[in-house]
């Protein structure tokens, strides 16, 4: 019998990246919001959430994912700003936007998408918008002055990081929070 795996495939951060993330963490934590944040350590940019996945189906998934990257080389993407989803009036997720580079990593969530697709995994419906998720919301503390500090935030520094693989990454789901492992790396064209 066949193990469940849930997983996703992402683009791995860089340490100068986490340390953004971290400062951002200490600018916002004074606010009368109920966040939980994401660890600095485990930020990612996530370009396909694939779910419960049955270990069987890894080898053909690797190839999908080999197919899905043909073609696309080596770029790199900087930070813009925070914003939230699906607004700054109703937040329910802080994110970290991607300036240079954000095309590269759509089109790349794009043809991994497509080759996903064609071995059954289900498309998905938003359109994709490159980000780095920081913090959730919690469901009854939506109504905060978090928008308005958002909207006026800028970052202090910013940091231009290279994209040459993607990850295919196991998530396992603890009370304290995920754990995640690499299972496989795909490296980008030169």
């Amino acid at each position: 019998m066949s193990e469940d795996i849930r997983c996703f495939i992402a683009i791995s951060l860089d340490t100068k990246i986490k340390s953004i993330i971290e400062k951002i963490h200490q600018d916002l934590s004074g606010l009368e919001a109920s966040l939980r944040w994401v660890k600095p350590e485990l930020a990612h940019i996530t370009l396909k959430f694939l779910g419960s996945v049955p270990s069987n189906r890894l080898e053909q998934l690797h190839s999908a994912i080999r197919d899905g990257i043909a073609g696309s080389k080596i770029f790199s993407f900087s930070l813009s700003r925070i914003g939230a989803f699906p607004n700054l009036h109703r937040p329910n997720v802080v994110w970290l936007g991607i300036d240079e580079g954000a095309h590269n990593i759509k089109d790349l969530a794009e043809r991994l998408e497509d080759a996903l697709g064609r071995i059954g995994f289900k498309k998905e419906e938003r359109p994709f918008h490159s980000h780095i998720t920081i913090a959730r919301i919690k469901e009854e503390n939506r109504h905060t002055p978090l928008g308005g500090f958002i909207e006026k935030y800028h970052l202090s520094e910013n940091h231009t990081q290279i994209c040459s693989r993607v990850a295919l990454v196991k998530s396992t789901l603890h009370p304290c929070g995920p754990k995640y492992d690499i299972l496989e790396t795909f490296n980008l064209n030169q």
